[in-house]
């Protein structure tokens, strides 16, 4: 996901611009690579100032919280990533599914099983809603 996700915002035309992943409002990643896209931030921060759901697993945890989404809020990650959550104010649960409003993690793709159902569940309340996109901002 995190390679889809890279892929998606290296075409975009311009990060003012809504692309794939925010209308999903999802962005998904584990490789610490992706975080030399300021597009995948930007994408981060709208959806979190928007609500939107957003699932992290792993290394993911570096989007939020470079992005400053995860101030005050509870999360898992590898065990590796609590100091890169911790230092950006974030609270640290090892736990296979963490919820914490509009934010759901898992440690590993091991919690794949625990985490992706009640993010799913977020993504089909949000598009029932009709609020699954981002606009520009």
């Amino acid at each position: 996901l995190a390679a889809m996700l890279a892929e998606v915002a290296v075409r975009m035309p311009s990060v003012s611009t809504p692309d794939v992943a925010s209308r999903v409002g999802a962005p998904v990643a584990g490789a610490g690579s992706v975080l030399a896209l300021e597009a995948v931030h930007v994408t981060g921060r709208r959806c979190a100032a928007t609500n939107k759901p957003i699932a992290s697993v792993c290394h993911g945890v570096e989007i939020p919280a470079y992005a400053r989404c995860v101030q005050g809020r509870r999360m898992a990650t590898v065990a590796k990533c609590q100091f890169d959550l911790e230092v950006c104010g974030g609270i640290y649960v090892d736990a296979a599914c963490v919820v914490d409003g509009n934010l759901v993690s898992g440690r590993t793709y091991r919690d794949n099983g625990h985490y992706l159902g009640p993010w799913i569940k977020m993504l089909e309340a949000a598009r029932a809603a009709g609020t699954d996109s981002v606009s520009a901002q």
